[in-house]
């Protein structure tokens, strides 16, 4: 409430931009007006800054918001003014203790791009390198910190008109501010950049920017300029169906089908090999390099899978083009959680129709026929998704955005692109070079050491199980003793006062002679009886307290032996 109070002026003008779209948006008669999704775009660009990072992160959550509003925010622009290099300077001297000027040999003044976080100069090492130095917007800090603030307060009112199914509004902002403060570190894209350049040793097709730590901080980043044609340019020229610029292309030695072939089985690689990948396909982050290899700059966003959602990623796509719809779906519905007003049954056939129509599509001549490509089967599918109720594990988002974002390039480029023959020579190529690893001596000693490790736990484990198993069977044998004791006791009572009805005429003259009227002898007896179950039921009764105590913390203990650690995610 502070920081809402400390950035009162900031509130009231996302409020009021805010409110200008929220009847389009929000009413679900207005929501489905073709001019919503423009007005939400319009406010979010009037906003500037976070909230433009904001729509073009929901651009690609086609689970959470209708295609219509998906398209429109693709065309948010995260362009902004550049600022003054002497604030440059200042950062780069407070980051790096050296002034531009004795660092480099020569250092551009003027940016060669800005956007909302920061803008790049061009500059040159004393070795004659020339490199790409991103500066960070001077109070950038603040302002995303207010945002955020705001986003969050706006979370809580959106959740009450379910705009987003059944995410949580909130969720999606944790997920947002999550990228967006590692994106205010640049040493963690620094650490992105140089994981993905590790990985990509050896690889022919992949080329990621080179990252000079020591010229690299929390605000400066320093990255080799990879020299080459933007891929954006590329796409812009096929879609203003430019010839002349694509026949200049082709003489030059740059050839459409090779880089969309080289731009596919790079992600394949990134996520099914090492399951660290390149989350920000935009084709503004993307270079076509000389004999098409794509390089790849900007790393603020990247995906990490652990090996159990990779393989299941894997399954998945080789089931799916191996065109085996069920267990496609099968391993799909892993990743998917159903909230309490989700049909599982239909949202299952839903998706497994989905995919058969998917796979036809592939096997048609004319691949774009009523599918318009690959992306549009990953957008039925989060669509699906949507209107079902469910949420997806956030494991699996990425991964997906990565796709659709990928998807929309390569059939842009190339409308009859293989997709499926391309997977399945990818996966045909992996199999076979995890087989022959296998088969290598320091392999199979590391197997060997690792499944013995495995092994001994798992033989702990049992032991234990068996140990805590018969420590319960014994406790819980114990307390049936002592019931059967009180079971026993009760009868005895019962059949007191049994007898003492069924003899009461033999038992008169007894009674008369001791003074004792016969009626008073079944109560007396009964009495009797009733102070010993009191008796024995008071003394067991700590002792019952006790026993169900073990059996507790026993069971307890049994499925701790057996839990996950909290940090392994379930699908």
């Amino acid at each position: 409430m502070l920081t809402l109070i400390r950035n009162l002026p900031r509130l009231l003008r996302v409020s009021i931009v805010l409110l200008t779209v929220a009847p389009s948006v929000l009413l679900p008669w207005r929501r489905r007006s073709p001019d919503a999704p423009r007005l939400l775009r319009a406010a979010l660009e009037k906003l500037g800054g976070t909230w433009i990072k904001l729509g073009q992160a929901l651009a690609l959550r086609f689970d959470l918001l209708p295609a219509s509003y998906c398209y429109e925010l693709f065309k948010l622009l995260n362009e902004v003014k550049p600022f003054p290099y002497e604030q440059a300077k200042e950062i780069i001297y407070e980051e790096l203790k050296r002034e531009p000027e004795t660092i480099f040999s020569s250092f551009e003044r003027e940016p060669f791009a800005a956007a909302s976080i920061g803008q790049v100069h061009r500059a040159v090492l004393p070795n004659g390198e020339v490199v790409a130095v991103k500066v960070q917007r001077p109070g950038i800090r603040r302002l995303i910190k207010a945002d955020l603030s705001l986003m969050y307060f706006f979370a809580g009112l959106l959740d009450r008109t379910r705009l987003l199914g059944a995410t949580r509004t909130r969720e999606v902002v944790d997920e947002f501010a999550v990228w967006t403060i590692d994106e205010l570190d640049y040493r963690i894209e620094a650490r992105h950049a140089y994981n993905l350049r590790q990985n990509a040793r050896g690889e022919m097709l992949e080329r990621d920017a080179k990252v000079y730590m020591e010229l690299s901080g929390e605000r400066v980043l320093t990255m080799e300029l990879l020299v080459g044609i933007p891929l954006i340019e590329i796409m812009y020229a096929v879609r203003r169906g430019d010839s002349a610029y694509i026949r200049s292309l082709a003489e030059r030695g740059y050839d459409l089908r090779r880089i969309v072939t080289h731009l596919t089985w790079n992600l394949l690689n990134q996520v099914y090999r090492f399951g660290y990948f390149h989350a920000d396909l935009h084709p503004a982050n993307l270079f076509v390099l000389p004999g098409d290899v794509i390089g790849y700059v900007d790393f603020g966003i990247v995906g990490n899978l652990s090996r159990e959602v990779r393989d299941s990623l894997a399954h998945y796509a080789w089931h799916l083009y191996q065109g085996d719809v069920d267990r496609a779906t099968e391993e799909f519905m892993r990743w998917i959680a159903p909230s309490d007003r989700t049909d599982v049954g239909a949202a299952r056939e839903d998706l497994r129709r989905i995919i058969d129509d998917y796979l036809f599509s592939l096997r048609t001549p004319d691949r774009r026929t009523g599918r318009d490509g690959s992306a549009v089967f990953e957008v039925d599918i989060l669509n699906t998704i949507r209107r079902h109720e469910m949420m997806l594990s956030p494991n699996v988002v990425i991964y997906l955005k990565a796709l659709v974002t990928a998807d929309a390039v390569i059939f842009e480029l190339v409308p009859d692109f293989d997709l499926q023959g391309i997977e399945n020579r990818f996966f045909g190529r992996m199999i076979r070079q995890d087989s022959l690893e296998l088969l290598q001596p320091d392999r199979l000693a590391r197997l060997a050491f690792d499944y013995s490790h495995r092994l001994r736990r798992v033989f702990d484990a049992l032991e234990s199980v068996q140990k805590s198993g018969q420590e319960v069977t014994e406790i819980i044998n114990r307390i049936r003793r002592r019931f059967r004791l009180l079971a026993v006791a009760a009868a005895l009572v019962l059949a007191g006062l049994f007898l003492s009805i069924f003899y009461q005429a033999k038992t008169k003259a007894f009674a008369g002679a001791a003074g004792v009227a016969w009626e008073t002898i079944p109560v007396i007896l009964s009495g009797v009886l009733v102070i010993v179950c009191v008796v024995m039921l008071h003394q067991r009764r700590e002792l019952l307290r006790r026993e169900r105590r073990r059996v507790a913390d026993a069971q307890q203990a049994l499925r701790s032996r057996w839990a996950k650690p909290e940090n392994q995610s379930e699908l």
